[in-house]
């Protein structure tokens, strides 16, 4: 049996698939399609697929971007070979942040990314791209596993989360307060061996039971609320705040912390997979005291107000502005 993870063989998701993997499995790491050409025509093929690009991980998981081009050149190099199974990992951003989203989303909803958000409208496009080609291997099982934001432990993800714009205890956009969810990249990473075992078929949000509200996600930071930023003056600051490199998250993902887009499990719970650590255990996994925690009392309230102030500057800057453009 061969797995082949298109990924980076040096990714943290992909050393937790190899771990996983290692004890009943050839698993091979595929960097350039041309590699393809080492597996055998009689292989049992498990081809995973995150088609990783360079640029700005959405989240903790240093996934980075989507690269549209190299998973196509993957799939038209495998051409008649007999694939068993593919394993996609997608993401939930697909199904778009909106106002009048349910709580939770299930698998049967419609995507609707939001347009301006580049790896959400990317990632759909990738679970396109792959059932186009599965549409004439009607042997050939595809399973679409629909992350969550997904945070990791290890060193190089640490931090991540209280730096980015997902994190509410920081700061806060719009007058809603939409509930998170926080998925730990190893149950991402069983997710998908579970997905081989089960030789799984359709698609399957992967997330831990329920959700945080972000009067939870406050207080597990033990710090107080976060600057509440003006819709109007939200993406002005959060671009501001990705050019001085001052989050880990690019701007267009600001819809997402403005409105809820959390998913049910229950489709992959049924076949018997369940998350090993709950939403508070991979929030607070995933984060590490910040510069907020050391500051008294005193100069919190100094330092809230400075932000306060700057945000309303910013969105009255915006309105005068939108107003200026539809004068002319």
């Amino acid at each position: 049996m061969t797995i082949v993870v298109v990924d980076d063989a040096e990714s943290a998701l992909w050393r937790r698939v190899a771990m996983l993997t290692a004890t009943d499995s050839d698993v091979r790491a595929v960097i350039s399609p041309s590699d393809l050409a080492e597996i055998g025509p009689d292989d049992a093929v498990h081809l995973v697929i995150t088609a990783p690009a360079g640029g700005p991980d959405p989240d903790g998981a240093r996934l980075g971007g989507v690269d549209l081009a190299r998973a196509q050149r993957c799939l038209a190099r495998i051409g008649d070979r007999r694939v068993d199974q593919v394993i996609l990992v997608s993401s939930a951003l697909v199904y778009g942040a909106w106002p009048d989203n349910p709580v939770p989303l299930s698998e049967t909803a419609s995507p609707r990314p939001n347009p301006d958000c580049a790896i959400a409208v990317d990632y759909l496009e990738l679970e396109r791209l792959v059932s186009a080609w599965a549409l004439d291997r009607p042997d050939t099982h595809v399973a679409v596993l629909r992350r969550t934001l997904t945070v990791s432990a290890d060193a190089e993800g640490i931090g991540w989360l209280e730096r980015s714009l997902w994190h509410t205890a920081t700061v806060r956009h719009g007058d809603a307060d939409p509930p998170g969810q926080f998925l730990l990249i190893d149950d991402l990473a069983r997710a998908i061996e579970h997905a081989r075992r089960r030789g799984l078929d359709g698609i399957f949000n992967v997330a831990p039971d329920g959700w945080l509200a972000v009067t939870q996600q406050i207080e597990l930071t033990g710090k107080s609320a976060g600057v509440r930023i003006p819709e109007a003056g939200a993406g002005p600051l959060a671009s501001l705040r990705w050019r001085l490199q001052l989050t880990s998250t690019p701007p267009d993902v600001l819809p997402y912390t403005m409105h809820p887009w959390v998913i049910a499990n229950d489709r992959l719970r049924a076949t018997g997979w369940e998350a090993t650590a709950s939403n508070e255990e991979a929030f607070v996994a995933g984060s590490r005291p910040g510069w907020w925690s050391t500051l008294h009392g005193r100069r919190r309230q100094e330092v809230a107000l400075a932000g306060l102030l700057a945000s309303v500057a910013v969105g009255v800057g915006a309105t005068i502005g939108a107003v200026r453009h539809r004068h002319r």
